[in-house]
């Protein structure tokens, strides 16, 4: 495995970074425009040709630059890309020769590796079947009970974020996931999301811990949490983010080829970021905890901007499964590197396991106290001064590994475009193959037609049976709600009728005629008992709405079940 040629010291020497030591984690800091992100690109060219595979998590959309190599440099090459196309080659071309590369080493980069550019929930790029399953952890995971269960809680937390609601205040709701997860997985089964939706309106147990699953978490807020999960699958978007080949970790990691996997999530809103990110961290430690371990570098997990993903104080469903790669993985020969403005975006606990600091510029000397004070309280940085810092130029860092260099990094074989617009990106994308039963220029066979109008009008049929019956119930549900009301005045009335009827009656008996004290006495008798009777209508009204929340339930698990088979 060859040296990672990452630029050149202040005396000229190549700086040349053995693969392994990323196995100790790297960080790379410094302010907008300081150059982290050439840093990173040539780093991962670098894997690449050094036989490393990578994942690159790309919030931003810089990372898709690693596409854009032209083995030719030649003007029609950059057309696509540059205004001025012409001068674009010729300065990437002088500036390549500056670093001692040429067209040659370019065309060794994309020899080198398999570069894909995937987009979660969007067909820009290539997409990626992030919710098709949730895989069971493989058997070797499940004896961890400490990471399993670690895995488990990042999981229904992430879930739980999906539809807007904070695992940290959500007992309930993660105490019945969890103990959903947790069933299946100790079976071996893996999950989706509707199968999950299902368990939740029906679990396959009646105890959490040592409570009564309906003590506990009574059906009618079961459904009520389902419904929640149940419209965010039944949203037009939702379908997105199905589309493409399944997400293994084992494909880009355990391939014949090395592959550059970046994942561009630039698109999607903070809530999927979220999503993604930590169901992508998941996968990538179940992989590693299925593998044997290794001292070289077999892998990379690059994280471009790292801020709101790992905080040294929340606590997002993403920080679990990072703090454990960054604990961990090293063992497996698998390195991870992220990107920050600032080390206060990083937890403190991850700081202590981070081997290879890349410090690039940071305008402040209260950004750069804060770097130097985060970093020596880590263990990991000493040796430069606040002014050094302050002096750097753009693409100037200093890294600290055993040692401290201070270099300019190299030009990149890949063209620095910047973010990529979905346009653009949909030119580096291959062409999504379509099957189908007959060639496009011919119709589908007529019994085709009539078979698929067929089904459509029996699912059609379906969901109106089930929104008429629907509507009945909750007509019903209605009704009795009204008549609650009233049950609720009725005892409410009668209550305050029996007090005033007793107080009267044990005053006349005291105070007034001795002959009346009975008669009194068993009136107030008779309006306890007609207190006692209003409470009993109102219990068994409740009864019966709860009857009905309990159908509802039923009614909405049928239907999804009716209707998966149609999809």
């Amino acid at each position: 495995m060859s040296a990672l040629y990452l630029g050149k010291t202040n005396d000229g020497r190549r700086l040349e970074l053995d693969p392994r030591t990323l196995t100790t984690h790297a960080a790379i800091i410094g302010m907008t425009g300081s150059g982290k992100t050439g840093l990173a690109i040539a780093l991962l060219e670098e894997a690449a040709l050094s036989g490393v595979s990578a994942i690159a998590i790309d919030p931003k959309g810089d990372l898709a630059n690693l596409l854009l190599t032209f083995p030719n440099l030649s003007q029609s090459e950059f057309a696509p890309w540059s205004d001025d196309p012409a001068r674009t080659a010729a300065e990437w071309r002088a500036g390549l020769k500056s670093w001692d590369l040429d067209e040659n080493n370019i065309k060794a980069l994309k020899q080198s590796a398999n570069f894909r550019l995937y987009t979660p929930a969007a067909s820009h790029g290539e997409p990626i079947n992030a919710l098709g399953s949730f895989a069971a952890p493989p058997p070797a995971l499940l004896e961890d009970s400490d990471l399993l269960n670690a895995l488990a809680a990042s999981t229904v937390a992430n879930l739980l974020g999906l539809v807007n609601i904070a695992a940290q205040t959500a007992g309930k709701e993660t105490a019945l996931l969890t103990a959903i997860i947790d069933d299946a997985w100790a079976k071996g089964e893996s999950l989706d999301l509707e199968t999950i939706i299902l368990r939740v309106v029906k679990p396959p147990f009646d105890k959490i811990g040592v409570f009564a699953l309906e003590s506990f978490f009574p059906q009618a807020k079961r459904f009520d949490l389902a419904a929640k999960f149940n419209a965010l699958i039944a949203s037009s978007a939702f379908s997105s983010w199905l589309k493409g080949e399944p997400l293994s970790i084992d494909r880009i990691f355990g391939g014949a080829k090395p592959t550059i996997a970046v994942f561009s999530i630039a698109h999607l809103g903070d809530k999927e970021r979220m999503f993604f990110v930590t169901l992508l961290l998941n996968a990538v430690v179940a992989w590693m905890r299925s593998q044997e371990g290794s001292p070289r570098l077999r892998g990379l997990i690059y994280m471009d901007e790292i801020f709101g993903y790992f905080p040294p104080s929340a606590n997002p469903p993403s920080k679990t499964p990072m703090m454990l790669l960054l604990k961990q993985a090293r063992a497996f020969g698998l390195g991870a590197v992220l990107s920050t403005q600032n080390p206060v975006d990083l937890d403190y606990k991850g700081l202590s396991n981070i081997g290879a600091w890349f410090i690039g510029r940071l305008q402040t000397a209260q950004d750069r106290e804060r770097v130097l004070a985060g970093l020596v309280g880590a263990g990991g940085f000493s040796g430069a001064t606040s002014e050094q810092i302050a002096a750097l130029e753009k693409r100037r860092f200093i890294l600290k590994t055993d040692r401290l260099e201070s270099f300019e990094t190299r030009w990149t074989m890949s063209y620095l475009k910047g973010p990529l617009t979905r346009d653009q990106i949909r030119l580096l994308t291959p062409k999504q193959e379509t099957v189908s039963a007959a060639p496009p220029s011919r119709p589908a066979p007529k019994t085709e037609l009539v078979r698929d109008a067929g089904a459509e009008k029996k699912k059609a049929a379906i969901e109106a049976g089930y929104e008429r019956e629907k509507r009945r119930l909750l007509e019903k549900r209605s009704r009795l709600l009204i008549k609650l009301d009233k049950e609720k005045s009725d005892t409410k009335r009668s209550a305050i009728g029996a007090i005033v009827t007793i107080g009267s009656s044990l005053l006349g008996a005291f105070f007034g005629s001795r002959r009346s004290a009975p008669n009194k006495i068993a009136s107030a008798v008779k309006s306890v008992a007609s207190a006692q009777k209003e409470r009993g209508d109102e219990a068994r009204v409740n009864g019966e709405i709860a009857e009905i929340d309990r159908l509802l339930s039923e009614l909405e698990a049928r239907k999804i079940s009716d209707l998966a088979a149609f999809s």
